[in-house]
């Protein structure tokens, strides 16, 4: 599988996420510029941001397609080991 491997940044985290070919990317922009979210939608990011396919592949999801709301981390891991830290953590 062909991908392209694009640098992100969320707060003072960076990661390289890949894009894969497969899956279609819409409007997204491939290396930053800017995104408009259309009226009555949400751009939503899964938590895994090196292995999330999202609307970054996808695009918006319609907001009455929403369901709920996340209230806590239930678990929290990464190749170090359990992130205790955020273990059932309230978010806010």
């Amino acid at each position: 599988m062909k991908a392209t491997c694009v640098p992100e940044r969320l707060g003072e985290h960076a990661y390289t996420v890949a894009h894969t070919s497969e899956l279609d990317r819409g409007d997204f922009p491939e290396r930053g510029g800017s995104y408009v979210v259309p009226e009555g939608g949400v751009f939503v990011l899964g938590d895994n941001r090196d292995n999330s396919h999202d609307s970054r592949y996808w695009g918006p999801v319609p907001l009455a397609n929403v369901k709920g709301k996340a209230l806590f981390i239930w678990w929290s891991q990464w190749p170090q080991g359990i992130r205790w830290e955020r273990h059932a953590q309230v978010i806010r």
